[in-house]
């Protein structure tokens, strides 16, 4: 259940879906163990499962360091550098931050060859480099009229010309990561994490069958989805009184 989160890049989905199908498997497993020679070997079993979920909430919590996206210019992994501002985000991404949905990150690339184009110079003795830019200096730090660049992880660039090379990923780029716990889910008809859902339930009884009502609203763009799905009624009824689940 995890791999199609994972080919898609989607890693705070694929360690959900896998912490809850170690969930299903601690249930389905406590239903079958009940000899009392076997508490302790089921014991175990709980504490690894406890080890793997706390791990795959530290993931989820504190973000995985291969996770970052990758620099397109020189094909290295960029770094995380600060949290993207508001002016460099478009309005979704603006209500994923409002909401509590997304954490938003500006990562940039440590290659001397990438870090150049963005990154400000904090060394206060190459005088000449910061009078002609960061176009000035040599990768790796070499010298320049006697002062060596030396880069900080700082940006300086304005956010437009931020947002431009993140589209890119020439040196930038932004990294999503999804909120451990938000309530929140991704809209299908605008694809950010602005979706709530409200499920209503007419339970079903031995003579009637129920429905379960799941309607998804989205506080971005307003689209609103409802989903019904159907319950048998509940066992008790007569075999002449079944009859065929259907649409009322």
């Amino acid at each position: 259940s995890m791999l199609p989160s994972v080919r898609s890049d989607c890693w705070d989905d694929g360690v959900l879906a896998g912490a809850n199908a170690l969930f299903a498997k601690l249930i389905e497993v406590n239903a079958e163990i009940s000899s009392p020679g076997q508490h302790r070997q089921t014991a175990s079993f709980f504490g690894v499962v406890a080890a793997g979920f706390a791990a795959a909430l530290a993931v989820v919590s504190f973000g995985l360091p291969w996770r970052t996206p990758q620099c397109w210019k020189c094909g290295r992994r960029t770094v995380r550098l600060r949290d993207a501002e508001a002016s460099e985000l478009g309005a979704g991404e603006q209500m994923e931050i409002s909401v509590g949905s997304v954490h938003h990150v500006l990562c940039g690339c440590r290659s001397p060859s990438c870090q150049k184009l963005w990154a400000k110079v904090e060394d206060s003795g190459a005088s000449r480099i910061e009078q002609e830019g960061p176009s000035a200096a040599a990768p790796g730090g070499r010298r320049l009229g006697g002062a060596t660049a030396k880069y900080s992880r700082e940006p300086a660039l304005g956010s437009e010309r931020i947002v431009a090379m993140a589209e890119r990923r020439e040196g930038l780029a932004f990294s999503r990561e999804r909120r451990l716990g938000t309530p929140y889910q991704s809209c299908r008809a605008c694809g950010f994490v602005t979706a709530l859902s409200v499920a209503t339930l007419e339970a079903p009884t031995k003579h009637s069958g129920g429905w379960r009502v799941t309607v998804m609203s989205c506080v971005y763009c307003g689209e609103n989805a409802a989903q019904r799905q159907y319950l048998p009624r509940t066992a008790g009824a007569s075999a002449g009184a079944r009859g065929k689940p259907g649409f009322g």
